[in-house]
């Protein structure tokens, strides 16, 4: 059993995940028109949770989410967001990033905001340079609502994490099958 883990009130979402838009044909850019018809498809049919991260689409995936979710109120979703640790070598770093982030997404804050791809090769990093305590300001600056992680390893290594941090909620791999 997970140790360290509280329950909340955190609703439970069905979201739109920004990593794999509709490209042109013969590029790695995002076909703008197709995936506009696609963020507006899920969000006039009630999705209203938006995943994106640093690298996704090779970085133009949070410039893109700003194009399409600019057009909607901004208290009508919910925009998640990933700190990606193999960009961060110093904790001047985390507010460079995050500071970046928020311009690409054209917000102010983010509602859910993760230290992305917690691993073994990654914590080491994530621990090195403070990720949770700087996050931790940014949540208490109203620059993040949630801070959670995304986590992809052993559930040996969860059990560590949760124990060591306190964290508002987790993306987990889980595979029914």
């Amino acid at each position: 059993a997970v140790t360290g883990v509280q329950t909340c009130a955190l609703p439970i979402f069905l979201g739109y995940g920004a990593m794999r838009f509709p490209l042109l044909p013969g590029s790695k850019q995002i076909d703008e028109e197709k995936s506009l018809e696609l963020i507006d498809y899920a969000y006039n049919n009630g999705i209203n949770y938006f995943d994106t991260a640093y690298f996704y689409h090779e970085q133009t995936s949070e410039g893109f989410l700003k194009k399409a979710l600019s057009r909607y109120p901004r208290d009508s979703f919910f925009l998640a967001d990933k700190m990606p640790p193999g960009e961060i070598n110093c904790e001047a770093d985390l507010d460079r990033v995050f500071d970046e982030q928020l311009a690409r997404c054209g917000v102010d804050y983010f509602d859910y905001y993760l230290i992305h791809f917690i691993t073994k090769r990654t914590i080491d990093r994530v621990e090195k340079h403070n990720f949770h305590g700087v996050l931790r300001r940014k949540q208490q600056e109203g620059k993040l609502r949630w801070l959670g992680f995304s986590f992809h390893d052993r559930p040996e290594l969860l059990a560590w994490f949760v124990d060591k941090y306190a964290f508002d909620f987790a993306q987990i791999q889980l595979n029914y099958l």
